[in-house]
């Protein structure tokens, strides 16, 4: 719902977004100061994240264009609704983000590690666990308080009796981890656009072998480039690396963004719930 200046009511958006989802947290984004936008990121049934954007002033909703959509499953092995995830936005040597906290499952004992994530909406970077190693984290919330200088979750923390308590931790160190991460995004993104060093620290992109020209970032989720191993392809935004099989490299050779690999090399480079697999072919 959203209140209408012009007619001093209460009005629905004209679709209803979220079948099979329940629980949203809603933060606002503004693309710019007189375009303010809602984003809001459900668990739902089938096991994911489900995120959304409105359109401008909150009139209505839409799923598509959302390449963080279903990035983050919810629960275990991905079945079930999961826990509502926390989330909040700020502006970070520059750049809008949304900050973002949610569980994750692992296979030995099945607790949930509550981990942050930073996101602006197109790469994603897992700044890692937040909660105390012993809980078993569940719903969450954050807030960022003091001009971005301090973050704070407060989840729950379900316990052997079924009962849940609230815990509260204060996360500086991954919040000077997040600022290094957003500092990376920003100078990449600034050297891809005239494929030159994004600051004197930057190895030169042309003779590291990662562009030969103008490379368009806007809403670019990744960039697989020269920093490679036999059976790992890095992503230079530091989100998931492509995983590599029969890897073995013909040689140096770069040919804009792709390695030469030997031929019948398979890199399956995972996004959310899709794998973009890259065979080669010589």
């Amino acid at each position: 719902m959203r209140f209408s200046n012009s007619g001093n009511k209460w009005e629905l958006s004209s679709e209803t977004p979220g079948k099979g989802c329940k629980d949203p947290t809603l933060v606002k984004w503004e693309e710019d100061k007189d375009d303010e936008r809602l984003f809001m990121m459900a668990h739902c049934a089938g096991g994911y994240y489900d995120v959304y954007g409105s359109t401008e002033n909150g009139g209505n909703w839409y799923t598509s264009g959302q390449p963080i959509n279903r990035v983050w499953g919810n629960s275990h092995n991905r079945k079930g609704y999961g826990v509502q995830s926390g989330s909040t936005t700020a502006i970070i040597k520059g750049k809008k983000v949304i900050l973002i906290t949610a569980p994750v499952y692992p296979k030995d004992n099945g607790k949930g590690r509550l981990h942050l994530w930073v996101t602006d909406k197109a790469r994603v970077y897992d700044v890692g666990p937040v909660s105390r190693e012993k809980d078993d984290a569940a719903a969450s919330s954050l807030l960022m308080k003091g001009e971005n200088k301090e973050l704070i979750s407060l989840y729950e923390n379900k316990k052997e009796d079924g009962a849940y308590n609230l815990v509260a931790v204060r996360l500086t160190e991954k919040l000077k981890r997040v600022k290094e991460v957003v500092k990376t995004w920003k100078d990449l993104d600034r050297a891809l656009k005239t494929c030159r060093s994004g600051s004197s620290g930057t190895v030169d992109l042309p003779k590291k072998g990662m562009c030969n020209g103008r490379v368009p970032n806007d809403r670019l989720v990744g960039f697989l480039s020269g920093n490679s191993t036999e059976n790992t392809w890095r992503d230079e935004y530091l989100g998931v690396n492509a995983t590599v099989t029969n890897g073995e490299e013909k040689g140096s050779q770069w040919i804009d963004v792709q390695r030469v690999w030997s031929r019948g090399s398979v890199a399956c480079w995972r996004h959310g719930a899709d794998c973009a697999v890259l065979l080669c072919e010589h």
